[in-house]
């Protein structure tokens, strides 16, 4: 029952804030790999790209929307986050951990390396404003 993939992920905070961590989480299937190990004809391999935001909450319906808002303003509307919250058995009420994800409905191959530093910029975007409605 095993499957076989790879993953990559880099996390990071803002030197000045603690509220938020982002994350740049790819993937990419076994088909995708052998696709690219042996160069077959008429594929582009390439991988699934996910952004994470991870922070602590309060109030769940008014902070989701906001954190949903945020993030629409910055990446568009067809980006639709999707926020799940869990918290520590036992401290039911007092705060929640919102994990907001952002994916990207298609492939990331080489052709769109040039879109790295305008992602990245969205990606700062995203965490400072995030940072900056958390406090």
């Amino acid at each position: 029952m095993a499957l076989m993939s790879r993953e990559f992920s880099l996390s990071f905070q803002l030197t000045a804030g603690r509220n938020v961590t982002a994350e740049v989480f790819l993937t990419s299937s076994v088909k995708d790999l052998s696709d690219e190990i042996l160069e077959v004809p008429n594929t582009d391999p390439g991988c699934n790209l996910s952004l994470r935001f991870y922070m602590e909450i309060e109030d769940i319906p008014a902070e989701c929307q906001a954190i949903e808002s945020i993030l629409k303003a910055i990446w568009g509307p067809e980006f639709q986050p999707v926020q799940s919250l869990s918290f520590i058995y036992g401290q039911e009420g007092e705060s929640y951990n919102n994990c907001i994800e952002l994916r990207f409905k298609r492939q990331i191959t080489e052709e769109q390396m040039g879109d790295i530093p305008n992602l990245l910029n969205h990606l700062l975007q995203s965490v400072e404003e995030l940072e900056s409605f958390s406090v």
